[in-house]
C-alpha cells in the first residue's frame, strides 16, 4: 500500500490528522483531507481557485459547520468514507496524486465535504469534470510514466534570482518558428535545472506570453528512456511513441538534462541513436526540446555533430559572483533555517559566500555555497542545539531523582520546588526540539571547512598542530612552520636544507596529510590523482631535474587550479616541500630554487626523532 504513495501524499495525510486535531473533531474525514490538500500552495490549488475553492474559505465553512468534541480527542480514526476513497485512488494509479484524491473524494457522490462544498455554492460537477479531464489527459501520456512533469514538482513559494536574461532567452527561443530548440550550456552546479525549474513556475503563475500558457514541462532521462529496452528495435520504439505522443500534444516541452548522453544512447550493431531519431522532429521545429549540458561535454558530443548542433539554439549559464550568490542565498536561507532551526545572519552569509569560492575553486556557485550552508546548519543542529539538549535533559533525571528524594524524607516544600523547576525544564527541552533556533557564527562555517576538508584555517588548529612539533623540533623551525599553516587560502612551499630526518612524516602525522613523492615528470598522473581525491596532502620533491616538472610546479604556486584530464585540480590546500640537501645556507630564494617558496627551514644538524 505505502508504495503508491509518494513524500507529498504522505505529508497530506499526516496533514489531515493535524487538521482533524486542531478543528477538535472525532474522525479524520473526507473534509479534513481537502483542508490539507488546500493548505500548501501548489498548481493543483491554484486550479482550484479558479472554482473560488481555497483553505481559507473551506476552513471557515469547517469550522462553522461542525461541532467540536467535547473532551480530550482520541487517536487518529479515518472515516469509512475516506477509506473507500484511498482505497478506489490506490487500486486507479500505481503512484496517487492529490488530484486523484479529490477526483475518487468527488466520484463517492456523498460526504461531508462535498455537502460542505455546495454550502459554498460551488460547482462540484464542473469541478469533477475538470479533474476527471485532467487526469484522463495524464494517464494516457506514456512521457508521463517515464518523465516527471516539472509543473507538478515545482514549489510555487520558490524563486530563482538574477537569471531572468538566460529565462528571456529560452522564452523568445521557444517562440521562434524554428530552431525552436534552447540549449543551456554551463559549468555543474551553475543552476541550469534550476532555470528550468523557474520557467516551469512562471507557466503555472501564468507569467508567460500567451503561446506558452498551460504549456507542460517534461523532464526526460536517458536512464529511463532504455531501462527494459533488452532486444533490438525496442528503445526506437519506445522513443518514436513518447516523440509522436509529443508531436501530438503542442503544448508539451521536453526537457532533457545531460543532453550528451542522448548522442549514443540505444545505439548498438544495427540500432540508431535516439539523437537520430529526435534530429528530424528538431529540424521541422514539430517538437519543443530544452536541453543541458556541460561546454567541455557540448564541445566533445554536441559539436561533434554539426547536424545535432544546429537544432539547437545555444544559451550560455555562467557561474553567479559572490554578489548574485549572495542574493541566491538570501532568498533560501529561511527555508533551511526553518528545517534546520538554525539561523544565519546576512553579514555571516557573505562570509560563508567568500569562503566557499575561496575552499572549493574547482567547484561552481551557487551549488557550492548552498552545500555549504546546508552542511554548517545540519553541524550547528547537531553539535550545538543537541549538546544542550543532552544537559537540560540530564538537568531534568537529577531534578526528578531529587524531588522523589525530598517527598521520601517528607520534604514537601522541597519537593514542590523541585516540581516546578522539572516543569520548567521540560518546557525548555519542548522549546529547543521544536522552536529554538541556533545563530551560526563564523567559527561554525571554519570548523566545518577545517572538518569537511581536512584544511587548517583556525589559530586553534595551528597550535595544535605546533604543539605536537614542538616535541621534536626547535622554535625557530615551529615559527616559520606556522606561517607556512597560515596561509592555507592557496598552495604553500617549503624548502628543506640540511639533515632534516622524520620532518615531513611527522608534519604528515600532524596535520593528517597524505605524502606524495614526486621525482620527476613520471610522477605527474600519480600527483594528480591523488589530489584530486585528496586536495589536502604533501607533495615531496626530493630531486628534481625536470623542466617539465618545474614548470608544472611553477604553475601549480601561482595559480592553484590546474586543468588536468579536461578537469581543473585544486591545489589551494597543499603543501609542495623540495628537498636540498647539498645546498649550502645562506641562498635566497631565486638561486635555490626557481619554483617560488614561502620558508626555507633549515637543518643543521640532524634532529632527534
Amino acid at each position: 500500500m505505502f508504495e503508491n504513495f509518494d513524500i507529498e501524499v504522505c505529508e497530506v495525510f499526516k496533514e489531515a490528522e493535524r487538521q482533524r486535531y486542531l478543528l477538535q473533531h472525532e474522525y479524520v474525514g473526507t473534509e479534513h483531507l481537502l483542508l490539507a490538500i488546500l493548505k500548501k500552495e501548489t498548481p493543483l490549488t491554484k486550479s482550484l481557485k479558479k472554482f473560488k475553492l481555497t483553505y481559507n474559505t473551506f476552513y471557515g465553512e469547517v469550522k462553522s459547520t461542525l461541532s467540536q468534541v467535547n473532551g480530550e480527542v482520541k487517536d487518529n480514526i479515518y472515516t469509512p468514507l475516506l477509506k473507500r476513497v484511498i482505497a478506489k485512488a490506490i487500486e486507479s494509479t500505481n503512484k496517487v496524486s492529490e488530484k486523484d484524491l479529490i477526483f475518487y473524494m468527488l466520484d463517492e457522490g456523498e460526504g461531508v465535504a462535498i455537502r460542505m462544498l455546495m454550502g459554498m455554492n460551488i460547482d462540484v460537477d464542473a469541478l469533477y469534470n475538470y479533474l476527471k479531464n485532467e487526469i484522463n489527459q495524464e494517464t494516457n501520456l506514456q512521457l508521463l510514466k517515464i518523465g516527471k512533469l516539472l509543473n507538478t514538482y515545482i514549489d510555487l513559494d520558490d524563486k530563482i534570482i538574477g537569471r531572468d536574461e538566460e529565462i528571456d532567452l529560452i522564452i523568445e527561443t521557444l517562440l521562434r518558428k524554428k530552431k525552436n530548440n534552447p540549449l543551456l550550456i554551463g559549468d555543474a552546479g551553475v543552476g541550469k535545472s534550476a532555470i528550468v525549474e523557474e520557467l516551469a513556475r512562471r507557466i503555472v503563475s501564468n507569467n508567460v506570453p500567451d503561446k506558452l500558457l498551460n504549456n507542460k514541462i517534461i523532464m526526460l532521462e536517458m536512464g529511463s528512456l532504455i531501462s527494459g529496452t533488452r532486444y533490438r528495435g525496442e528503445f526506437e520504439e519506445k522513443l518514436t511513441n513518447i516523440i509522436n505522443e509529443a508531436v501530438n500534444n503542442p503544448d508539451i516541452i521536453l526537457f532533457i538534462d545531460e543532453i550528451h548522453t542522448m548522442v549514443n544512447a540505444g545505439a548498438a550493431e544495427g540500432a540508431i541513436s535516439a539523437s537520430d531519431i529526435l534530429k528530424p522532429y528538431l529540424a521541422r521545429g514539430d517538437i519543443k526540446c530544452i536541453g543541458a549540458t556541460t561546454k567541455m561535454e557540448y564541445e566533445k558530443y554536441i559539436l561533434a555533430d554539426k547536424a545535432l548542433a544546429r537544432r539547437f539554439e545555444p544559451i550560455v549559464v555562467n557561474e553567479p559572483d559572490e554578489e548574485k550568490t549572495f542574493d541566491i542565498l538570501c532568498t533560501i536561507k529561511e527555508e533551511y533555517a526553518n528545517f534546520h532551526k538554525v539561523s544565519i545572519e546576512d553579514e555571516t552569509l557573505k562570509v560563508l559566500v567568500h569562503l566557499a569560492g575561496t575552499y572549493f575553486p574547482n567547484r561552481r556557485n551557487p551549488d557550492k555555497s548552498i552545500e555549504l550552508l546546508d552542511s554548517v546548519m545540519s553541524f550547528v543542529k547537531l553539535k550545538t542545539c543537541n549538546d544542550l539538549i543532552k544537559n537540560k535533559e540530564l538537568e531534568l533525571k537529577k531534578t526528578s531523582l531529587s524531588k522523589i528524594c525530598e517527598i521520601e524524607k517528607g520534604n514537601y516544600k522541597a519537593a514542590l520546588e523541585k516540581n516546578i523547576l522539572e516543569n520548567k525544564l521540560r518546557k525548555e527541552i519542548n522549546h529547543l526540539k521544536n522552536n529554538y533556533k541556533y545563530v551560526v557564527s563564523k567559527d561554525d562555517i571554519i570548523d566545518v571547512l577545517e572538518h569537511k576538508n581536512n584544511i587548517i584555517i583556525s589559530s586553534k588548529k595551528i597550535n595544535v598542530v605546533t604543539q605536537n612539533m614542538k616535541k621534536n623540533y626547535e622554535n625557530k623551525i615551529i615559527k616559520q612552520l606556522t606561517n607556512v599553516l597560515k596561509q592555507s587560502f592557496r598552495v604553500t612551499t617549503i624548502m628543506l636544507n640540511g639533515e632534516y630526518g622524520n620532518f615531513i612524516n611527522d608534519l604528515s602525522k600532524a596535520i593528517n596529510y597524505d605524502v606524495i613523492k614526486v621525482n620527476d615528470e613520471s610522477n605527474i598522473d600519480k600527483m594528480f590523482n591523488k589530489v584530486k581525491y585528496h586536495p589536502s596532502s604533501i607533495i615531496v620533491v626530493p630531486d628534481n631535474k625536470s623542466i617539465v616538472l618545474t614548470n608544472l610546479l611553477k604553475k601549480i604556486t601561482k595559480d592553484n587550479l590546474v586543468e588536468y584530464k579536461d578537469e581543473y585540480i585544486s591545489f589551494s590546500s597543499s603543501i609542495i616541500i623540495l628537498v636540498n640537501k647539498n645546498t649550502s645556507l645562506g641562498f635566497n630564494n631565486h638561486e635555490i630554487s626557481p619554483i617560488p617558496i614561502d620558508e626555507i627551514i633549515s637543518f643543521e644538524k640532524k634532529v632527534a626523532n
